[in-house]
């Protein structure tokens, strides 16, 4: 990547965050352009490790000014799914990150953004995470299957969605007496697959576990 100032390069720049300097005005500007870059195309490996580094300094992302549609910006995820995947719970732990989630939970519904999504649920506290974030989450996430046309894609959607599902009930992510009924209406939609026959039941044994009356 060309800069005005051939001194941050990004090995230098590599360099002092490896030393732990200082984030003076080039670095920031550096990082904050190589972000920009990183909704564009796929980082190489040392990008990537400048990007993250970077932003685990603390206060890095208020510095550097990166709005959240910018940071989370769909091809963000997807060129460099595997970087978001240390990015995006740091920028949820900031000050701002009421506007990260809601950027983030405007992402189209890929195996790449369902991904990142997943590991933010359950990487950390979900105490940062209000709750009606995941409700929206899980519910586009359900429409997203409804929108498509019947064939591969409609069925490659379903069996991504079972499994996000499944695996946050089995993690106890969801309050299953919160969610049974759009996943009960989601399952019978799509019993004709294994998975999601397997989530009904998961759905059902939790629900009665529990005392919720699925009648």
């Amino acid at each position: 990547m060309e800069t005005e100032n051939e001194i941050y390069s990004l090995d230098t720049v590599a360099a002092k965050l490896h030393n732990g300097s200082p984030l003076d005005q080039g670095i920031i500007e550096y990082i904050t352009s190589l972000m920009r870059e990183a909704c564009v195309r796929t980082m190489t490996i040392p990008e990537g490790q400048v990007l993250v580094k970077a932003f685990q300094y603390d206060g890095f992302v208020e510095k550097c000014g990166l709005s959240p549609d910018e940071c989370l910006f769909p091809s963000f995820l997807e060129f460099n799914h595997f970087i978001a995947l240390d990015i995006v719970p740091i920028l949820i732990k900031t000050s701002d990150r009421k506007e990260f989630l809601y950027a983030l939970a405007e992402v189209p519904v890929t195996p790449n953004s369902v991904d990142v999504i997943h590991h933010v649920l359950t990487c950390g506290s979900l105490s940062e995470i209000p709750s009606e974030f995941l409700h929206a989450y899980v519910s586009k996430c359900i429409r997203s299957c409804e929108l498509l046309d019947e064939g591969v894609a409609q069925d490659r959607q379903v069996k991504l969605v079972t499994k996000l599902v499944q695996s946050l009930l089995q993690k106890q992510l969801m309050p299953i007496a919160e969610y049974f009924i759009e996943i009960q209406s989601f399952c019978v939609a799509n019993l004709r697959f294994k998975v999601v026959a397997n989530l009904f039941r998961v759905a059902s044994a939790e629900a009665q576990r529990i005392g919720y009356d699925i009648q």
